[in-house]
Formats: C-alpha cells, structure tokens, sequence
C-alpha cells in the first residue's frame, strides 16, 4: 500500500481485507477512494457492488452495478453482479435475463455459462443447465468442472452411459479428485458394469468419508466378478445390511460352499 497507494486495484484490495475483519467505514472508504482514483474504470465499482452484496446492502449494491452498467455498458462484469443481486432477491426471471444480456455481449465468456448453469441447476431447469456446461466445453475442452457436473446431470436423470463418459473425461483431467472416481464408480455401477468399477470403489472405500457409502457396493461389485472371498469379507464385518445385501451375501456364502450360512 506505501508503495502504490494510488493504484485503484491496492485501495480495492485493502477494501476487501478491511471487509473480511467487519471494518464497514473502512472498507467502504478504500472502495470509494478506488473509484475517485480511477473514476472511468467500472471495475473499482463492481468490487464496492460485492462487497455491498456480502454485507446483504441489496440495494446499495443494485444501484453501484447500474452505475457501473451506465459507464461501460459492454462490460459482462455489471450484468453477473446484477444477476447474482437477483438470484439472492429470489427473481431468478430476472436473473437469467441479465446472464442472457451478458452472453449476448461476449459468447465466449466462460464465467456467463457457468453462472447460468448454477442457476439453472438450483432452480430445476437440469436440461438448461447441461446445455449450458456444454457449451462451456465448447468453448474449452479442458474445463474440468463442467465434465463432472454434466456427468452428474445424467446420472440423475438415470443416463448411466453417458455419466460414465463425461465422469471419466473429468477423472482424466483430475486424477486425483475422490469425488469424480466416486461418481464414475456409481454411474459404471448403476450401468451394471462392475468389473470395470472396481479399481474405482478401491480407491474411493480407501477414503475415510466415503468408505462407508462404497463399502457394500464395493462388495457387490465383487460378487458381480465373481471374487467371493473379497465380497464375503466386506460383509461379515459390515455394521448394517439392508435386505439386498443380505441376498448378495447369502447368495455369496452358497456359492462359497458355506449352504446352511447362505440360507
């Protein structure tokens, strides 16, 4: 700040840290300051409208967005903030319809389709929301996110093909994401393809918050291969089988040569 106290983006940035310790005056005095430093550059505006926005001063913020709109009406940054102001009103009509106005702007913009996705995701529209995440791969085929919330899209609409398609893209892009090996192992699953889910749920039931939700189907996926021993292990030391599991097991211990167990 001694170095470069005129530089709009410092005021904004101390702005914000003031913000983050619930000093008000403080922070609005660096956002204004931001904006009297800089009066043409809309983006000192837009960070007074979130910060106006993480205080819930809705209207305040309304109006710093429509003056920052009224400088630079081009500019996709005012149309997210008002989007966003509309979506927290509970007008998702309007909302959508600021997305809308930004895309037209710039349909390239990754952040619009995104934003709109979400919003779309939250208020039920999953077919508008997948459309979305698609064209935000069109845009970058490396965008990993949006493989895994399209593949997330179909495995809730029972599409289990193409959850497995789009979930493996995003394991390939994020190897290391728990979250995506857990979705493509339930959507392999939910396909009937246990055999090729099993490296999957290994990995997945060796992590401690998920374990419990992939151990027992983890051990189906072994009975479906036909390794009894591993399935059997899992549900002897399982703390609750529902009826499913009770056949699986049962079928699991005839099938091991254990008959008076399985009945």
């Amino acid at each position: 700040f001694h170095l470069e106290r005129h530089d709009p983006l410092v005021r904004i940035a101390r702005g914000m840290v003031y913000g983050e310790q619930g000093l008000m005056n403080d922070a609005l005095d660096e956002f204004h300051q931001a904006i009297k430093i800089d009066p043409k550059d809309i983006g000192s505006l837009v960070a007074l409208s979130r910060y106006y926005l993480s205080i819930d001063s809705l209207r305040s913020a309304e109006i710093t967005l429509y003056q920052a709109q009224q400088l630079n009406d081009k500019d996709v940054r005012s149309y997210l903030g008002l989007a966003e102001l509309y979506e927290r009103q509970h007008i998702p009509e309007l909302a959508i319809d600021k997305y809308k106005q930004a895309m037209k702007l710039d349909p390239n913009d990754e952040r619009v389709h995104t934003a709109l996705a979400g919003l779309y995701l939250r208020t039920h529209k999953y077919n508008e929301s997948a459309e979305e995440w698609l064209q935000v791969i069109r845009i970058d085929s490396n965008y990993a996110d949006a493989y895994y919330q399209i593949a997330n899209l179909y495995f809730l609409a029972k599409q289990y093909a193409n959850a497995d398609t789009y979930s493996k893209h995003y394991v390939q892009l994020r190897p290391n994401d728990i979250n995506g090996q857990w979705l493509n192992a339930r959507a392999l699953t939910a396909a009937g393809q246990y055999q090729e889910a099993l490296p999957y749920l290994q990995t997945v039931s060796a992590n401690d918050s998920l374990r419990p939700l992939s151990q027992l189907l983890l051990a189906k996926s072994y009975f479906y291969s036909k390794d009894y021993p591993k399935a059997l292990d899992i549900y002897r030391n399982a703390k609750s089988l529902g009826p499913e599991d009770l056949s699986f097991y049962g079928d699991a211990l005839i099938v091991s040569g254990d008959t008076a167990g399985g009945i």
